[in-house]
């Protein structure tokens, strides 16, 4: 009876094991507003943000207390509910207007944010995000997300290791793109490669980047996947952007230790409002046979005591 008690122990122990090898630790955690026992930021409504460093414009923002944008309104700043600033569709609390009215190109006049660094061979990146628009209308109003190293300009697509985007359509949704790399087209990749979503709605997307030389695996929801080396997945609201194959980064041994939010030159309407950014370490997750295998060959083991006895 004891060694029966004994053996199961050493299962339970075996399976907490294996799945304490998919814990994640938190690398960056911003919600503005400073709260949360993994959150030490706390921005001012009505100033640009803290955690992050803002490449442009770096003298201040160009209005943004307006809704909808005046022409040449440019910049970041933190917004929420009870502020004369845009309501905070992303979240709760504070959130991130980051908004581009100014239609010539070329910096200043276009909008560059970068966060402070982190590391991991293995990230999940996680966020919310809306459109501010209050109409649907076509028009330059696009804002890229980009991943590249400490030093990126997020304005500059050719900095980044990848960079996602989301454009406004002149119907009633916005659409996500991805790019493989970090190439200055962000038109809809092969394979369908683009996910719509509501206006004025928070959305939640999440990325996961392997940027080691073997593939890992990861767990979403109920939904196991590998990704390759140096290669990432998006996932908006629930849905991952292609089932196909991952997304890749751009070659070589670079690494992602900061995100961006970035507009283009002649912006005429990008305004987004963003919430909750968060990055974690993922270690690789292992397959779901390796737990059900230690489970199967416990019980094989304590029935044979059993027989012996």
């Amino acid at each position: 009876m004891r060694r029966n008690i004994k053996l199961s122990l050493a299962v339970v122990a075996a399976v907490t094991l294996v799945t304490s090898a998919a814990s994640a630790s938190v690398v960056y955690n911003n919600n503005f507003d400073g709260t949360g026992s993994s959150t030490v930021l706390a921005s001012t409504v009505g100033s640009q943000p803290l955690g992050f460093t803002m490449v442009s414009p770096t003298t201040g923002n160009v209005g943004g207390t307006s809704n909808p944008l005046a022409a040449g309104d440019f910049g970041a700043v933190v917004v929420n509910s009870s502020s004369t600033h845009v309501t905070n569709l992303a979240g709760t609390g504070n959130g991130l207007r980051v908004y581009d009215a100014a239609s010539a190109s070329g910096s200043p006049r276009e909008v560059a944010l970068r966060s402070t660094n982190f590391s991991g061979s293995t990230l999940a990146v996680s966020m919310n995000f809306a459109s501010n628009a209050l109409t649907s209308t076509s028009g330059s109003n696009f804002l890229n997300i980009t991943f590249g190293s400490n030093n990126h300009n997020p304005d500059a697509w050719n900095e980044a290791q990848f960079r996602l985007a989301i454009a406004r359509n002149s119907g009633t949704t916005s659409t996500l793109q991805a790019t493989n790399g970090n190439t200055i087209d962000v038109t809809p990749l092969a394979g369908g490669s683009t996910l719509a979503f509501p206006l004025q709605t928070s959305n939640l997307l999440k990325v996961f980047l392997n940027q080691s030389a073997s593939s890992v695996n990861y767990l979403e929801g109920v939904t196991s996947r590998t990704l390759a080396a140096r290669t990432y997945d998006v996932w908006l609201n629930g849905t991952l952007l292609t089932s196909t194959t991952s997304f890749g980064m751009v070659s070589g041994t670079g690494l992602v230790t900061t995100l961006g939010l970035g507009t283009g030159g002649g912006q005429t309407g990008a305004d987004w409002v963003f919430d909750n950014i968060m990055v974690e370490n993922v270690l690789p997750i292992p397959e779901p046979t390796s737990i059900l295998g230690l489970l199967v060959i416990g019980s094989t083991l304590v029935l044979r005591r059993r027989s012996a006895i």
